[in-house]
């Protein structure tokens, strides 16, 4: 529904070139994971471990930039539902609209309808050839002579982990942090904070 989750991103000869895959073209994103056989310590372990595996596995050049899994707990257990979106195709509020659609697509087929989601808005095409427009444009010619003036020079390196030795700031260095929501916290983040 939203081409933008179907990016892909291909360096060529004249720098890096974004395509939008096909619906049929792009790879399935929704896993099904029966975690309901662990003892409860062991689930938490194992959902933090998927989640790793799957964030690992988004692929600029050939997707899916969208990783979906839900995680079954067991009877009368909550499922839970990840969604992973690398954060070239959606930002926060990007984030939220999509999450609105899921909640609207479960609702639907809760009740048995056929799953009827907004109609589109702007293609990415589109936006993409508006942003070409303007920094085309005269408006943005004359600032553009303000924004090059400014002491780009004097500006200082980014904070990293390890100033002096910058070859250790990679990802193998990194820490990655889970934390669970509770339904009251995940309907404010997604819903009401991007707004």
């Amino acid at each position: 529904h939203h081409d933008t989750l179907r990016a892909r991103f291909q360096p060529g000869p004249d720098g890096w070139q974004q395509v939008i895959a096909q619906p049929d073209e792009a790879a399935p994103i929704v896993t099904y994971i029966d975690i309901s056989g662990l003892p409860a310590k062991e689930r938490e372990i194992a959902m933090m471990t998927e989640a790793a595996r799957l964030q690992q596995s988004l692929d600029l050049a050939t997707g899916p930039l969208v990783r979906t899994v839900l995680f079954e707990l067991g009877e009368n257990k909550p499922h839970y539902l990840l969604l992973i979106v690398h954060h070239l195709v959606a930002d926060g509020a990007a984030f939220a609209i999509v999450a609105e659609d899921i909640a609207t697509t479960y609702q639907q087929l809760a009740c048995g309808e056929p799953v009827l989601l907004p109609s589109k808005t702007t293609s990415t095409r589109q936006w993409a050839e508006a942003v070409h427009a303007y920094a085309c444009s005269a408006e943005f010619q004359q600032q553009l002579g303000g924004w090059l003036a400014l002491p780009w020079d004097q500006a200082g390196p980014l904070p990293s982990d390890h100033p002096e030795n910058r070859a250790q700031n990679r990802m193998g260095s990194h820490n990655v942090e889970a934390v669970l929501f509770n339904s009251e916290e995940t309907e404010r983040f997604l819903k009401e904070i991007p707004r």
